[in-house]
């Protein structure tokens, strides 16, 4: 677990409180000085450039994934590769090239490291996972089912199966509107699928001008993610997550009481920027632009925006106050929904890898060129 303890301002939030079957949650507020997580001012490592080698130029990182021997490897999403890195950044390797056959990829949308080591890549062109191993060895593929090529592939336990996020679209699409999609969670193995819980809805936005849609900005979301044995889905709206353990789900469902505010013209204009640093496909962030400018703003801003789990299995959640600031803010919460800490991380930095004493993510500057940077954990 990471943990540092310093001087900081008090932070109030609401403890996660377990609760059984149909009965309510009780929310117990924590007042007080919770452990501070802070970054070094600079990062230890930092790999990507505009004008560097080949390995060097990133369009659009997926994940990004850490080996016991502290290598790295990079899920290259608009290249179609997979970019093997030392532990101190020194260029390995190459794994996967565009196109059809077994290692190949047309579309990569999420990845991600299983339980084992291994890497996942999700290809929505292919409908199938790939697998390869630290070396960058193909290991496997195991096909997606039908209708599943975009949906999200948040855990991977390796041998264990995967858990994927489904968005079950019912209805008529109306371009011009926001639609309330139902979600499920169900466990993939074998090509087959096994539906364990139903978090709640996530909301698009239908394009009126373009044939495509996109998600909203403060919008009512199921974020979902997972590390090691552990994976997490949560309502950004509601608060209520739900925990999952070598992919079964947990006798337990929680719920942050993390506080909603009206959201001011700077909040709504600084969410549109995060919500596209976030997509990995360049053409499609370009595409988003427009699109987000459909949308009316939102009024209230949701209880928080990120969801990462840690090397050990605890839940950070980026909340939505301070959201105009240069520092972000997670609240960290152990295994049992117990809050444990306060981290603080700079506003640009997409966090992908969380592990111990170090954090791992990349950020893009005013060109757009994509750098993998990673902090150790100030203490």
């Amino acid at each position: 677990m990471l943990s540092a303890v310093v001087a900081g301002a008090p932070f109030d939030v609401c403890a996660l409180q377990p609760y059984r079957d149909s009965l309510r949650p009780s929310l117990s507020d924590v007042s007080g000085r919770l452990p501070r997580i802070r970054l070094a001012e600079q990062p230890n490592i930092r790999i990507g450039s505009a004008d560097g080698e080949d390995h060097t130029l990133f369009n659009g990182i997926a994940a990004l994934a850490k080996f016991e021997d502290g290598g790295i490897a990079v899920v290259d999403a608009g290249n179609h590769r997979v970019v093997y890195f030392d532990s101190t950044g020194r260029f390995l390797r190459v794994a996967g090239r565009r196109g059809d056959g077994p290692g190949e990829f047309r579309q990569i949308r999420t990845a991600g490291q299983c339980a084992d080591g291994s890497v996942f890549i999700q290809d929505a062109s292919h409908a199938r996972l790939t697998y390869l191993d630290q070396i960058g060895a193909l290991r496997g593929t195991e096909q997606l089912p039908v209708g599943a090529n975009h949906d999200q592939i948040f855990w991977c336990g390796g041998t264990e199966g995967a858990l994927i996020l489904f968005y079950q679209l019912r209805g008529t699409v109306r371009p011009g509107e926001i639609m309330a999609v139902s979600t499920a969670v169900a466990r993939l193995a074998g090509g087959s699928t096994d539906t364990l819980v139903r978090p709640g809805s996530h909301e698009f936005y239908i394009s009126a001008r373009h044939s495509a849609f996109t998600t909203i900005p403060f919008g009512g979301a199921v974020l979902a993610a997972g590390s090691g044995a552990s994976a997490f889905a949560c309502h950004t709206i509601t608060g209520e997550c739900f925990q999952f353990r070598d992919g079964i789900p947990r006798p337990r469902t929680a719920v942050l009481a993390v506080p909603r505010r009206p959201v001011t013209g700077a909040e709504w204009q600084r969410a549109i920027e995060v919500h596209l640093s976030a997509e990995p496909s360049r053409g499609y962030r370009n595409l988003a632009v427009n699109i987000l400018a459909e949308i009316p703003p939102r009024t209230l801003t949701s209880r928080f925006d990120k969801l990462r789990v840690d090397q050990d299995g605890n839940l950070w959640l980026r909340t939505t106050d301070h959201f105009i600031t240069p520092v972000a803010t997670w609240v960290v919460l152990s295994s049992s929904g117990a809050p444990i800490a306060v981290a603080s991380t700079p506003r640009e930095l997409e966090v992908m890898w969380i592990g111990k004493g170090f954090l791992l993510g990349y950020t893009r500057n005013e060109d757009g060129v994509e750098q993998i940077v990673e902090y150790r954990v100030r203490r």
